[in-house]
């Protein structure tokens, strides 16, 4: 597949403007529910897209969220409809060198090396998509969506993640108000009634539980472990962080995550702010946000 080359910078230009982009217009990305038909994914090798390729391509609510290259089109025996807009797919390309002599390894030499000896480096990648709804000439077949879930399941599965998680947070009502205490590791919430429904309640907790993943004993992330002054970088990235997790764990566990702002404008707007001054901040919010949702579930992942 033919994949772009432009600089690291520029990779991170081109997603934070689609981001902005999208704030602009109203649409906040980390905030959308999934299709029925579940999370976006590549047509053909039916892998759902992760990160930050995951927040761009499910913010476009497309009922049939599935994407193919212009390659796979072809092989596929169809074509991308003529003026048809691509989308972004990022992932980190590695490059391995022995440190001594700076000979260019392959990941397999690289691997048979002692650490020690390799320098490795990453650089941020991309290559396009489109919506299959953009092609012709292909018969798709479509899975069966996903079934609606009673009441009492959301509940159950609603929970899920808080005993998922290893080393689980305790969660108190002590306050009516919603927070995570890191120096005494627990989160605090109001009873599930203050809340409009069952499922703002679980986008609140899933806030929340995302902050606890930085604990020096989970993740020890940076703006948990070493809380950050209110408007700080590292305090802004923190909240995008826990914002991105609470709507991917929303998602995975076929709860609404698109809910309704009483502060809308305001809140857009903020982020607008933070975002058009760093560029970096939204895909490294993104990935660490992916990162802790794959400790809360208590799987490995991969980029």
């Amino acid at each position: 597949m033919a994949k772009s080359q432009p600089s690291r910078q520029d990779v991170y230009h081109i997603i934070t403007n689609i981001i902005i982009e999208k704030l602009e217009q109203g649409v906040i990305p980390w905030k959308k529910s999934w299709s029925a038909q579940g999370p976006a994914a590549n047509y053909v090798t039916k892998k759902p897209y992760r990160g930050i390729n995951a927040l761009l391509l499910n913010s476009l609510g497309l009922a049939q969220p599935y994407f193919l290259t212009f390659r796979q089109a072809q092989r596929l025996g169809g074509h991308i409809q003529k003026g048809a807009k691509s989308l972004p797919v990022v992932y980190w390309q590695w490059y391995f060198s022995h440190k001594e002599t700076g000979c260019k390894l392959t990941e397999e030499e690289a691997q048979a090396l002692p650490g020690q000896e390799v320098e490795r480096k990453a650089f941020l990648r991309y290559y396009r998509v489109f919506p299959i709804q953009d092609t012709k000439g292909i018969d798709f077949a479509m899975p069966d969506t996903q079934p609606t879930e009673h009441p009492e399941d959301l509940l159950m599965q609603g929970f899920e993640p808080l005993h998922s998680m290893p080393h689980p947070v305790a969660v108190k009502t002590i306050r009516q108000q919603p927070y995570y205490h890191p120096r005494h590791d627990y989160i605090n919430m109001p009873a599930m009634n203050a809340f409009s429904s069952a499922e703002s309640y679980f986008q609140v907790l899933y806030h929340e539980l995302t902050h606890a993943t930085g604990h020096p004993k989970r993740l020890n992330r940076p703006g948990v472990s070493d809380p950050q002054p209110f408007g700080s970088w590292s305090y802004s990235q923190e909240e995008l962080v826990a914002e991105m997790g609470a709507s991917f764990l929303a998602n995975l566990m076929n709860i609404s995550s698109e809910a309704t702002l009483d502060d809308a404008a305001a809140y857009i707007q903020g982020w607008l702010k933070v975002l058009r001054n760093d560029k970096r901040l939204v895909i490294e919010a993104a990935q660490k946000a992916q990162r802790a949702v794959d400790y809360i579930l208590g799987d490995s992942g991969g980029e």
